[in-house]
């Protein structure tokens, strides 16, 4: 098996278990919001891991499986309803020629963003063919450099202040 599709087979197994715990939670107390801690940061540890893999031309047509707005809703009102909403971040830490502005974001956004990206690449690594596990890995390794990756990290950032004021 080549290296890249065995990273992504360890990070199917570590996506599968983030959204199972973002699916099945409805309640984040001080134990399910480690558990769910631990699953990001294992997460984001193996995403890093994944490289963009060459593409067929015929992978390059197809559009991935999407994620309906009527399940995107379900949940960002799971989490909504289970954790205290807005938080402020950093947008570009690097940028040294002027002070970060802190801007609102909210926890909701973040954990639902990382849920659909994950959502897309698992859909199309449980067809089970060989040409849809790369799609999912490039999906995976893409959308972590692009987009969800920042809100991993902002996301981790949140629950790990949030833990530190349960004790």
């Amino acid at each position: 098996m080549h290296a890249g599709l065995m990273f992504a087979g360890i990070f199917y197994y570590r996506a599968r278990a983030f959204c199972n715990l973002i699916e099945n939670t409805s309640h984040y107390g001080h134990k399910e919001l480690q558990h769910l801690v631990s699953a990001l940061a294992l997460l984001y540890s193996e995403a890093n891991r994944l490289t963009l893999c060459d593409l067929d031309e015929e992978n390059d047509e197809q559009q991935p499986p999407s994620v309906k707005e009527t399940e995107r809703e379900v949940i960002v009102n799971r989490i909504t309803a289970a954790l205290h909403q807005d938080y402020y971040r950093v947008v570009d830490p690097l940028n040294i020629y002027e002070s970060p502005a802190p801007t609102m974001s909210q926890i909701s956004d973040d954990l639902t963003d990382i849920w659909q990206e994950l959502t897309i690449g698992l859909r199309l690594w449980e067809q089970g063919n060989a040409r849809e596990r790369r799609l999912a890995q490039w999906h995976w390794a893409f959308s972590f450099s692009f987009h969800w990756g920042l809100h991993a990290e902002n996301a981790i950032t949140y629950m790990h202040h949030t833990l530190a004021r349960m004790h």
